[in-house]
């Protein structure tokens, strides 16, 4: 069994009291604090800080660094989240999926002899 202990500073800055339990039951579903995504759970400049001991996990929250630039603008680091990546992929996979659609749709109107030359 885990024990998770969140600061009062975290619970600040998550999203809602449902992104709290929902973080709760994936943290003692998984134990694997490599696995969670941040910005599900908690606001987009935060980061979750993990300790472990035993059978707790202890959460904090930091606030994301950011590098400036030669031009003195701020630019945030930030590691693409691999529901992002899936999410551009369908949508790459939608514009060929049109594609076929309609080049299935001509062969079937030539096959069936619906279509005019």
């Amino acid at each position: 069994m885990v024990n998770i202990h969140i600061s009062s500073n975290a619970t600040n800055q998550f999203k809602s009291k449902k992104a709290i339990t929902n973080f709760k039951t994936f943290l003692k579903k998984n134990m694997d604090t490599w696995l969670i995504i941040s910005s599900k759970y908690i606001n987009y400049d935060y980061n979750f800080k993990f300790k472990e001991e035993y059978d707790n996990i202890y959460v904090d929250v930091e606030k994301k660094e950011y590098v400036s630039n030669n031009q003195s603008e701020l630019t945030p680091i930030i590691i693409q989240d691999p529901l992002q990546i899936h999410e551009q992929a369908q949508n790459s996979n939608v514009d060929s999926q049109i594609k076929i659609k309609g080049k299935l749709k001509n062969m079937k109107l030539i096959r069936t002899g619906n279509s005019h030359k």
